[in-house]
């Protein structure tokens, strides 16, 4: 029970990825400080990183070498401290932590600025996609609805109170056709949302290229 309370644990969210285990025993012994360093750099991780690695190497015999970690991890943020990924950073919602130095932080900075553009257009894309959705099952759950009254009036018997039924009906009717309108406007959200995206999208590649000449 407790391996998988902790594991749930480590699972809960990132506040609580620093606390699990950030390298296996293997890794700890193998002792590939500089290639640790370089994967961690190509990510964009601070040195708190480092941290964390003694943390998950203490109940082993390994030596953290930080010499090699920390010349790994600046090889690795040549990489990462570029204009594409900056851009793509972004792009995917991924914050930035000021891990670039300041001869190539404009570089990424860059970068970062067009891919939020892209972020954007895509979160107002899928909200608009989102939006649909939600009509479509509301309308959907209103038919359903209409059936059951339609088919409650039609078999009512003695002493159904058939003018609480048609009223339910009458109201069903208006918001049906309310929902209708809604989700006709949702469509074309839809459709404008996906154009400013591809819009978007087009006019940052190319200034993405631009960048990088």
């Amino acid at each position: 029970m407790k391996t998988i309370l902790l594991a749930a644990g480590c699972l809960a969210g990132l506040t609580l990825l620093a606390g699990c285990a950030t390298l296996s025993r293997e890794q700890c012994l193998q002792g590939d400080w500089h290639g640790i360093g370089l994967a961690d750099g190509q990510q964009g991780r601070t040195l708190d990183r480092l941290d964390d690695h003694r943390r998950a190497c203490r109940d082993t015999p390994a030596i953290v070498n930080e010499a090699a970690y920390q010349a790994g991890r600046e090889v690795g943020l040549r990489s990462y401290c570029t204009p594409v990924s900056g851009y793509r950073v972004a792009a995917n919602g991924r914050g930035y932590n000021n891990v670039c130095p300041v001869t190539s932080e404009p570089d990424f900075l860059a970068g970062y600025v067009l891919g939020e553009q892209v972020r954007r257009a895509r979160r107002d894309f899928d909200s608009a996609v989102s939006r649909v959705d939600r009509l479509a099952s509301e309308l959907e759950s209103n038919q359903d609805d209409m059936d059951t009254v339609i088919n409650q009036i039609a078999n009512a018997g003695e002493g159904t109170d058939m003018a609480v039924l048609r009223s339910r009906l009458n109201e069903l009717r208006r918001d049906s056709r309310r929902l209708r309108d809604d989700l006709r406007g949702a469509r074309y959200s839809v459709e404008s949302a996906s154009d400013r995206l591809q819009e978007v999208e087009a006019r940052t590649s190319l200034q993405l290229q631009a960048l990088q000449s």
